[in-house]
C-alpha cells in the first residue's frame, strides 16, 4: 500500500510572488485539504472539520531576518545552537498557532498560507508517510 500524496497549499507559488516575513516570523504552506474524494463524492462539513485538525502540518516557504536569533534563542551550554527548522522543513506547530491568509495564485484559485512566530514551531516532520490524511 502506498502513503497518500502530501500536498500543501501555496507550495508551487513562485518565491517573487511570496509574502515576505519580517522579524520572527515563519511563512508555512499548510497542508492542503481536498473537498471531494478520489471517486469524486464532495465530503460533508463534518469530515472536512475533522480534516481541518491536520493542517497544523505545513511546509516552511519563508523565514523571517529575525528568526531564531537573538536572546530568546541562546545556546544552552550542554546543546548546539540551530534552528528549529529551514526552508523546505515540513514542521508542525500547534494547532491555533499564527493566522491564516488567504491569497489567489495567477489562476484565481484561492489558498490559504500561515504566519507565525519563530518559537511556535513545535517539530519538524522528516517522513510525512506516517500521516494519516
Amino acid at each position: 500500500m502506498t502513503a497518500p500524496l502530501v500536498t500543501f497549499d501555496g507550495e508551487n507559488i513562485p518565491a517573487k510572488n511570496l509574502p515576505i516575513p519580517s522579524g520572527y516570523t515563519v511563512l508555512l504552506a499548510p497542508i492542503h485539504l481536498e473537498e471531494t474524494t478520489a471517486g469524486g463524492i464532495v465530503l460533508i462539513k463534518e469530515e472536512l472539520k475533522s480534516q481541518e485538525a491536520s493542517r497544523f502540518v505545513s511546509k516552511v516557504l519563508a523565514i523571517g531576518p529575525l528568526a531564531y536569533k537573538g536572546d530568546k534563542f541562546k545556546e544552552h551550554p550542554n546543546a548546539q545552537a540551530r534552528p528549529f527548522c529551514k526552508v523546505g522543513d515540513i514542521v508542525v506547530s500547534g494547532t491555533y498557532s499564527g493566522a491564516t491568509l488567504p491569497c489567489k495564485d495567477d489562476k484565481g484559485n484561492t489558498y490559504y498560507l500561515r504566519f507565525m512566530n519563530d518559537d511556535e514551531i513545535k517539530m519538524v516532520m522528516p517522513n510525512t508517510e506516517i500521516l494519516d490524511v
